[in-house]
């Protein structure tokens, strides 16, 4: 392995798991909804199908690439097979975030409780392949740009799913000790979904500045939330 494969795997594996930062907080919050004795089960589930999800498209990278050729102009705006999923995805994200949102908001409503717990697990694996999906094309698509070794996006994806499957536990956790951290990776959730539907119009934001906004916010509850624990302590 050359210094320059090398260099190019590390970068490329560092740039997977801050893109999967998304999809761990997403199945964090489904698989919150869902009875306590299958998260785990279904934490794992959807992790493992995101892995899959990954490696079937890399497979199909010819079809992935074609996905970026316009189909039709909408103002000016050349829309692809890419844009639909990414328009699509992003509206889901939206809806998903807002609706769960409100339900923290109004826990007392009559439909409150149903309305934020899915049927079944299988419900919340359905929400989470696609999401899946979407993260997947996004990601290999980034991937594609960076390097044509398809072994080291192989690599690349695989150690950073198993990062992925060792931070979502904690994640998960936290994210049920601590409602305000809930409402927060909800409105992250939200975030990256205007994020994907304004990259399907071709409005590209920096995700730099996406990830530094996240990380400074969940700085400062983490902190609010050590603040009120010393409060309540003194009390």
């Amino acid at each position: 392995m050359t210094f320059e494969i090398l260099t190019t795997l590390v970068l490329l594996t560092g740039l997977e798991i801050i893109l999967g930062i998304d999809n761990i907080i997403f199945i964090a919050i489904v698989v919150q909804n869902i009875e306590k004795k299958y998260r785990d089960k279904a934490r794992v589930m959807g992790i493992a199908l995101a892995l899959v999800m990954r490696l079937i498209l890399l497979a199909g990278v010819g079809w992935i690439i074609s996905l970026t050729t316009p189909l039709f102009t909408v103002m000016a705006n050349e829309i692809s097979a890419k844009d639909l999923l990414m328009l699509l995805g992003g509206l889901f994200l939206i809806v998903q975030s807002t609706r769960h949102i409100h339900d923290e908001m109004n826990p007392h409503e009559g439909h409150a409780e149903t309305a934020k717990k899915p049927a079944t697990m299988s419900a919340a694996i359905t929400q989470i392949i696609f999401v899946d999906m979407i993260f997947s094309m996004d990601s290999l698509l980034t991937a594609i740009g960076l390097t044509e070794l398809i072994w080291v996006i192989a690599v690349a994806i695989i150690v950073s799913i198993g990062v992925m499957l060792w931070l979502s536990k904690p994640i998960m956790d936290i994210i049920e000790r601590h409602p305000s951290l809930k409402v927060l990776a909800l409105s992250f959730v939200m975030l990256v979904g205007v994020l994907m539907v304004a990259e399907a119009f071709d409005k590209h934001i920096p995700r730099g500045y996406i990830y530094f906004a996240m990380a400074f916010s969940t700085l400062v509850e983490l902190v609010n939330i050590k603040v009120r624990s010393r409060q309540n302590i003194l009390k």
